[in-house]
């Protein structure tokens, strides 16, 4: 098969839409479809179904989209041992994470590593599902621990403990819980998102704390993203459980209450394949975050 429309085919299919493709490659929507017929004409195969939202791979495009993933993961392991020999690391590294993460923690960092590291461009993707690394779907993970993975390198980073929140205004109007048991007959903010979350069991602490056999509280509130829930908590909408390591709670007017109550910690990980080990690249980044991570650096980088 011809290289370059495999190439073509590839960015197609990480894209899901020509359109998308056609503007990331700078090339144009109607030389990009040229290419995708005459690859497959070439393999005498259908490779995408055409839906009115985009592309979507048939079995035998999933099929191809996995061999070329993996030929474009060694081509790309090649360039990373040519620029070994650089002083310093360049170039692009793509992180996924969970939305939370990717809004609300890595984002006061990076300006302190991009300018650390000026050739570095991050590519961060907020996704709560696992992305396959092993696919190159990204470079790095930070989430929680990847299991029946043992190709991949897993570090870990820090641990986040949810911990009780309320506004000043909030407290004022409806009183400060005394006990755990008080949090019955108050507001309560809550995450929505019923799929598999890299949280897991953490994702709806507030609602079962203290409690036995009981039935769970009922939240007064609930959204998918952490940000809109600090934001109504700040708001006085209601109570939130979040952790600390948030930098975006610190600087909110949000106080601590029933502080002898806390979440069970949520381990998370910096992970990345095992044969991308010693890359200047992934090195780099995950050892400032470690920097700040020890050094419990939590103003962001001006």
């Amino acid at each position: 098969m011809n290289w370059e429309r495999l190439k073509v085919f590839y960015q197609v299919a990480r894209a899901g839409s020509v359109t998308s493709a056609a503007m990331q490659m700078n090339i144009s929507q109607s030389a990009l479809s040229c290419t995708i017929m005459q690859l497959e004409h070439e393999s005498k195969t259908q490779l995408f179904h055409r839906l009115p939202h985009g592309l979507e791979l048939t079995k035998q495009g999933r099929a191809l989209f996995d061999v070329t993933t993996r030929m474009f993961y060694e081509a790309e392991s090649v360039q990373y041992l040519f620029n070994q020999e650089k002083n310093e690391p360049e170039g692009y590294l793509r992180i996924t994470t969970s939305i939370s993460l990717a809004t609300m923690w890595l984002p006061y960092y990076t300006p302190g590593f991009t300018e650390r590291y000026p050739e570095m461009k991050l590519v961060i993707m907020g996704d709560d599902d696992n992305l396959d690394l092993n696919l190159r779907q990204a470079d790095v993970s930070i989430r929680t621990f990847i299991p029946n993975q043992s190709d991949l390198i897993q570090d870990y980073l820090l641990t986040f403990t949810q911990k009780i929140w309320a506004s000043p205004e909030y407290l004022d109007k409806h009183g400060e819980p005394k006990c755990i048991e008080d949090l019955d007959n108050h507001k309560l903010l809550d995450y929505a998102d019923e799929r598999l979350h890299p949280y897991g069991h953490c994702l709806h602490w507030l609602l079962h704390a203290g409690k036995k056999n009981e039935e769970s509280r009922k939240p007064f509130l609930r959204t998918n993203l952490g940000p809109g829930l600090l934001k109504m908590a700040e708001q006085g909408v209601g109570i939130l459980a979040m952790s600390d390591q948030y930098p975006s709670l610190k600087e909110s007017n949000l106080v601590q209450i029933l502080p002898d109550w806390q979440g069970p910690g949520t381990k998370l990980y910096y992970s990345y394949p095992k044969q991308m080990k010693g890359y200047k690249r992934i090195e780099v980044l995950k050892e400032y975050l470690q920097d700040i991570v020890s050094s419990k650096e939590s103003k962001p980088a001006a």
